[in-house]
């Protein structure tokens, strides 16, 4: 590509960037390399100025390496050691702008990022002073009371462990997605996900599907890979997981679920009618607990 090539090839990206049209006189020019490296200059500030969201985005997701990125970040005053905590915001309806100028006036902190991911998801990293503690948690709790009253809208937050250094940040956006699709399948019911809280889940994640078939097939048998069983509907479920939240303890149990003892004794026959598992025992049930995990990770699949 000769100079004159080289040039209007740099005056159309400026112009395709920014809408402005250089009006360069190429006979006149004494260095035209130079005017060259000046008006890429002036586009990748451009692109830097305007597309701040893009750089985190590519960045958190694996599309940019640490090195470019920090040449970046540099640039856009970004600290390297404070505390942050990255939430991954799962909505159940396109509420973008609503979400975005809620949650800049709940953080009026300028160094906390706002920003949309994919369909219904949104990245927020929130900066918080390092000498204050600060419980992850209750601030996700807050972030969704906030969404709930002001839009009543039913969100879903997932979330790592907080980042002391910017460059960790990444591993937990990975770790932040990981939770939100291991929530959505093992934790349905949980709004807040932590990803030192999914326990089993991270686990069942990562073993093959013929590996819990098999699991399934030596502790329930065939049957139970190809229909669905009343003892794993959602309401059965919902009593063997209180029950096990709450150490085995009948009355306890019975009480949280606003059922009565022999309704409880009931349900808990049932379970063990059908799959022979007393889960009244400490074994059977954790054997219970997995192969519900399982079936519902299989059908997911």
């Amino acid at each position: 590509m000769n100079r004159t090539q080289t040039l209007k090839k740099a005056v159309e990206e400026f112009e395709k960037l920014t809408g402005l049209r250089l009006d360069v006189d190429q006979d006149s020019l004494t260095n035209p390399e130079e005017t060259v490296q000046r008006i890429r200059i002036l586009s990748k500030a451009y692109k830097e100025a305007n597309n701040r969201e893009d750089i985190l985005r590519q960045w958190l997701s694996g599309e940019m390496d640490d090195e470019e990125f920090f040449s970046y970040a540099d640039r856009m005053h970004i600290n390297d050691k404070e505390q942050r905590c990255l939430y991954l915001i799962s909505l159940k309806h396109d509420l973008y702008p609503e979400v975005i100028t809620l949650l800049k006036n709940l953080l009026p902190d300028s160094k906390s990022w706002i920003l949309p991911h994919r369909k219904n998801q949104l990245i927020l990293v929130c900066r918080f002073p390092s000498k204050k503690s600060v419980n992850i948690k209750e601030k996700a709790y807050e972030i969704l009371d906030t969404l709930n009253t002001e839009l009543m809208e039913q969100a879903v937050i997932a979330c790592d462990e907080m980042t002391e250094e910017l460059r960790q940040l990444p591993l937990s956006f990975r770790r932040a997605q990981l939770t939100l699709k291991v929530g959505s399948v093992f934790y349905p019911d949980r709004t807040i996900c932590l990803y030192t809280e999914m326990g089993l889940g991270n686990l069942l994640n990562d073993l093959s599907p013929e590996v819990c078939r098999e699991y399934i097939r030596t502790s329930l048998g065939e049957d139970y890979l190809t229909s669905d069983s009343l003892v794993f509907r959602s309401d059965i479920l919902q009593t063997a997981n209180c029950f096990l939240k709450n150490d085995l303890n009948i009355a306890e149990t019975a009480r949280q679920l606003h059922i009565h003892r022999n309704t409880l004794l009931y349900r808990l026959e049932q379970i063990q009618n059908e799959t022979g598992l007393d889960i009244r025992r400490f074994e059977c049930a954790m054997t219970y607990r997995l192969c519900a995990m399982i079936l519902l990770y299989l059908k997911s699949l």
